[in-house]
């Protein structure tokens, strides 16, 4: 039997996390939504299962752009969350 396995790595330079993150590290490290955190002193990585997890990084500071279909992207916050699912991203 064959199964398919897809995963999502959201790789983010740690000094990036630093400057623009509310509260650098320390609150980025408060807001990781799963267990898949992988840092070094430069990047840090977390993964998803699929592509819809990724909107549990939407912030008002985090868009993340969302291929529709070929040439069309959405861009996805937590207005365009709370509208899909009735949940608050973080």
């Amino acid at each position: 039997m064959a199964v398919l396995v897809e995963a999502i790595s959201v790789i983010v330079r740690r000094d990036a996390i630093n400057r623009s993150y509310d509260g650098g590290w320390a609150g980025f490290l408060s807001h990781v939504p799963n267990n898949t955190l992988c840092a070094d002193h430069e990047l840090a990585r977390v993964g998803f299962s699929g592509d819809r997890d990724t909107f549990q990084l939407a912030s008002e500071k985090t868009t993340i752009l969302y291929l529709v279909k070929a040439g069309e992207m959405a861009r996805i916050g937590p207005k365009e969350v709370r509208e899909r699912y009735g949940a608050g991203a973080n």
